[in-house]
């Protein structure tokens, strides 16, 4: 039998967190360590995935870690406690580190959005799923009524008039100023003009006799029904009080 006398000697000696030292100097200890892998039972203890038989009766009575092998190259349980400890210490400082570049380029897309539009901007806005993902879901022809930011460190958010919850940016589309669909241009045009558009035209006086004395709406506009509906909906997205 290999003696690990020696290298279970310096390892027990070692202090948490630098087992790695150890293993470096020593390859048979650490490919036994590594043959001998540990895992978690879901009410406490550890067993060895590789001396443990790997089918479903085996787990009624696993083979605890340290095992016999490890145990007779020198491994003790307070060994084995700082491997553990030192695993989950990595795994943590490892999940730490992500969620750092997670808020960081949450922050990024919140800056990014902020500076480049104003609230009251106008947006398609999507509060369940994408219409790529499913068509059939609940469109917004709305504004933003705040600036974004990030929700509880975990997602990228704004407000939107006719929607009392939060929406995720993903889920957010700036309205283009070169989109001339009915839709696009209610949501730019609403807010300056809450009005339903009416079906008898009244005209204005000259200049103006183009628009219209009861809705203000244009006079093409009054035979457009997708123009109508659009308005409509803008207009239930607009808070309590008007614009």
């Amino acid at each position: 039998m290999t003696d690990y006398s020696a290298s279970a000697a310096r390892f027990a000696a070692d202090t948490r967190g630098h087992e790695l030292t150890v293993l470096k100097d020593n390859a048979e200890l650490a490919d036994l360590l590594k043959l001998h892998d540990w895992d978690e039972l879901l009410f406490g203890g550890f067993y060895c995935t590789h001396c443990t038989p790997d089918d479903e009766d085996s787990f009624a009575d696993p083979i605890p870690w340290p095992c016999l092998p490890l145990r007779e190259a020198g491994i003790t349980d307070d060994d084995a406690r700082a491997l553990i400890e030192a695993h989950r210490e990595k795994v943590a400082a490892e999940y730490r580190a992500k969620k750092a570049d997670e808020q960081a380029e949450l922050q990024r897309r919140v800056d990014a959005f902020n500076s480049r539009y104003k609230v009251g901007t106008p947006v398609f806005a999507y509060p369940g799923c994408r219409p790529e993902d499913h068509p059939g879901d609940k469109r917004l022809i709305t504004r933003t009524r705040s600036k974004a930011e990030v929700l509880g460190g975990h997602t990228d958010v704004v407000w939107v008039d006719g929607h009392g919850a939060c929406i995720a940016l993903s889920h957010v589309d700036v309205i283009s100023a070169t989109d001339t669909s009915p839709e696009a241009s209610a949501a730019r045009n609403v807010p300056r003009n809450p009005n339903e558009l009416c079906r008898d035209f009244q005209s204005k006086p000259e200049p103006a006799e183009f628009w219209c004395a009861n809705c203000r709406w244009n006079k093409a506009m009054h035979d457009n029904e997708a123009a109508r509906t659009a308005i409509r909906n803008a207009l239930d997205c607009l808070p309590a009080g008007g614009a």
